[in-house]
Order: structure tokens, then C-alpha cells, then sequence
């Protein structure tokens, strides 16, 4: 108040975007610099794409691993990007018991950020423990869309 503060609604303080500017005739002659561009345009497109996911790593119990990734993949928000990796968890049953006919494993999904609470939701439904999220801070795709773009344009 004693400075004239107020909330913001939408809580956007600055909105901006950048812009980078090259030479052609340099890039087309200097394929060190060239490379040099293509490296910074990977980061660029890798963080792009990696804000929008998290890694999600919970415990699910299965009769195999193909039952889990069954379990996992029926909802197509816990597909992943590829699908989901199944790993066994090795270790003691718990407090000296027999093992059950079902064992434990380890499920790594990537999940858009904007999913994240109904896939934990179908991660829990389907017996899913121990969920823990982690933001994405890259995706690198097969090549940098942006990199075959200014390629096209040389």
C-alpha cells in the first residue's frame, strides 16, 4: 500500500520474446559457426519442448512387466512419449514375508505438464506408490526444428 502495489490478476509481470539475428553469407561459408548455431538451436528447441513435461517415476505392483505396462499405457494420458519404461524392483519383501505372486516395478512416464494430477490419479488407480515428478528441463527430438529451418532458409 505505502508504494502504490496492486495484485496482479494473471500474475504476468513482463511478456517478451527474442529474436536471433545472423549473417547468411557467414553461416554458408563458416561451417565452424554454422555448428556453433546449431548447438545453441538444440538447447533453444530442447528447453522449448522439455518445459511442457515432467518425468513421472512411481512403483506399481504387476504379475509381470507386461502387465504393468498394460496397466500404465490403458489410459493414453500415461502413455509417455513413447510409452512407459517398466524396470523390476529388486529387494526383501517387506517385513520377512513370502513373496506374492505379484512383483514390483518401477514405471518412468514423461507426462505434459497440464496431465500431471489425472495421471498421478491413474497411476494411484492402478495401484501406483511412491509417485515422484520431476520437471523436464529438455526434450531433444530427432533433429532441431528450428536448426532445419534456418538451414532451409541458407
Amino acid at each position: 500500500r505505502e508504494n502504490h502495489l496492486k495484485a496482479l490478476g494473471d500474475g504476468v509481470i513482463v511478456k517478451s520474446q527474442a529474436c536471433l539475428i545472423g549473417n547468411r553469407d557467414v553461416l554458408r561459408a563458416n561451417p565452424k559457426m554454422l555448428d556453433t548455431v546449431r548447438m545453441f538451436l538444440e538447447y533453444v528447441d530442447g528447453a522449448m519442448h522439455g518445459r511442457r513435461y515432467y518425468q513421472v517415476t512411481a512403483n506399481v505392483r504387476g504379475i509381470d512387466a507386461e502387465d504393468v505396462a498394460h496397466k500404465v499405457a490403458s489410459n493414453p494420458l500415461t502413455q509417455g512419449l513413447q510409452g512407459p519404461t517398466i524396470a523390476p524392483i529388486y529387494g526383501v519383501p517387506a517385513n520377512g514375508s513370502q513373496p506374492s505372486a505379484h512383483q514390483w516395478y518401477t514405471v518412468t512416464i514423461i507426462i505434459a505438464s497440464n496431465h500431471m494430477l489425472p495421471a498421478v490419479e491413474h497411476l494411484r488407480a492402478i495401484g501406483g506408490t511412491q509417485t515422484i515428478a520431476v520437471p523436464v528441463h529438455y526434450v531433444f527430438l530427432e533433429n532441431s526444428p528450428t536448426f532445419l529451418h534456418l538451414l532451409e532458409q541458407l
